[in-house]
């Protein structure tokens, strides 16, 4: 049986070092390779444990530049990683999860959250409609619930300004 191949994305973020550390500590006999951007350099403590570390080719990719996203994804896929991490809940980290090719793909927000992300494109698709849909609810809901309980009552705008003018007026000039 081959090993178990572990890729953590590591784009950035201050818990990084605690990905890494809970990673090794969860799966001690995997194989764990850090995907790094060029200029995020891992310290000697901060690389405690990690087996390999690939480059990636910029730092930052973005939808307007397909071909470099999709060197990106090929590196990845080329890994065949059997557990995929990304470090924070984006759409372009959900897609590029769906798209890595890997058994499971996992996102670890911190140490001690994990929110397990859909495998193919349109799984990624599909939640991320899904929690749309949900925050479009929440606000509904909200704006539905100020409206039903909103009472009438005084304008505390007006009220501020009828207070400031109202004090100024009260002072009578002679006491100075």
């Amino acid at each position: 049986m081959s090993e178990f191949k572990i890729g953590v994305f590591c784009n950035g973020g201050t818990h990084v070092t605690e990905v890494l550390a809970s990673a090794r500590q969860k799966y001690p006999h995997a194989n764990l390779c850090a995907i790094l951007p060029p200029s995020f350099e891992l310290t000697p403590n901060r690389a405690d444990g990690v087996d390999r570390i690939v480059r990636t080719d910029r730092d930052n990719y973005t939808v307007r530049d397909v071909k470099a996203g999709i060197r990106l994804i090929r590196q990845i896929r080329k890994e065949r990683f059997d557990l995929f991490v990304v470090l924070f809940d984006s759409m372009q980290l959900n897609v590029l999860g769906g798209l890595s090719g890997a058994r499971s793909v996992e996102c670890w927000d911190n140490a001690n959250v994990i929110h397990r992300l859909p495998r193919s494109p349109e799984g990624v698709v599909r939640r991320l409609l899904v929690r749309r849909l949900k925050g479009f609810m929440r606000w509904c809901f909200l704006e539905l619930l100020m409206w039903v309980t909103q009472k009438k009552g005084p304008d505390l705008r007006r009220k501020e300004d009828s207070f400031m003018e109202s004090s100024f007026l009260e002072d009578d000039p002679s006491k100075y």
